[in-house]
């Protein structure tokens, strides 16, 4: 081993030379922080975690996207390219922020019961937010934000819905549960048809697999 001494100073970053390489701490002074009430960012964090990809080729949905807006309200969203579900929080913050967190953060996050409002501090280096850090309770999380930009979302949810009316949700929960057996790999969903007096559930060669009490105030008879 050996020894060499090394000379802090005011800078945003640290360089330690060595034999194969150099070592590169980053801590820029520019920070933004807010605060977010516990229960309702963990119950959103609770219910999105769910969505996130896990080991998809599209890194970027291996996180969850936070988005601030500058008016006190942030969205956050997550998506495996497949379905997608969006939170929105009341935060204390007017700026405008928009990142991706790692999905290990946010499930180690989900599993917290913090008594406190969170502090939510975002890092910046050379212009772009590289690191969030969460701090509630005497704990501190930090972690490091996935460098992509997330898809724009927004672009989803300005399409025109139909609404639709569920005349019993325990029933409807109990047959769709019934049949979850079989969305496998090979055949990943079911087919819905909205008809009158309800929607009829099929597989992919049309036979009926149950019929839902749900209503659908719309003239479309398939949706798959």
């Amino acid at each position: 081993w050996s020894y060499k001494q090394v000379t802090l100073e005011q800078t945003d970053e640290l360089e330690y030379p060595c034999a194969n390489g150099v070592f590169a701490l980053h801590e820029n002074s520019s920070k933004e922080w807010f605060t977010i009430p516990s229960k309702s960012f963990i119950n959103a964090l609770q219910g999105v975690e769910k969505f996130i990809a896990k080991k998809d080729v599209r890194f970027y949905l291996n996180g969850l996207n936070m988005m601030l807006d500058g008016h006190k309200s942030m969205s956050i969203v997550g998506s495996d390219g497949h379905r997608l579900l969006m939170r929105d929080c009341e935060v204390a913050s007017n700026f405008h922020a928009n990142v991706i967190i790692p999905r290990t953060a946010v499930k180690l996050l989900a599993g917290v019961k913090p008594t406190t409002d969170v502090k939510v501090t975002l890092g910046e280096f050379e212009g772009n937010y590289v690191w969030i850090r969460f701090e509630f309770d005497n704990y501190v999380i930090t972690t490091k934000l996935i460098d992509h930009r997330y898809p724009d979302f927004r672009k989803v949810f300005e399409q025109p819905f139909n609404s639709g009316v569920i005349k019993d949700t325990k029933q409807c929960l109990k047959q769709l549960k019934s049949i979850s057996y079989l969305v496998t790999s090979k055949f990943k969903g079911i087919k819905l048809w909205f008809l009158p007096e309800g929607t009829r559930v099929t597989n992919e060669s049309d036979v009926e697999l149950c019929f839902l009490p749900i209503i659908v105030d719309h003239n479309e008879p398939f949706v798959s």
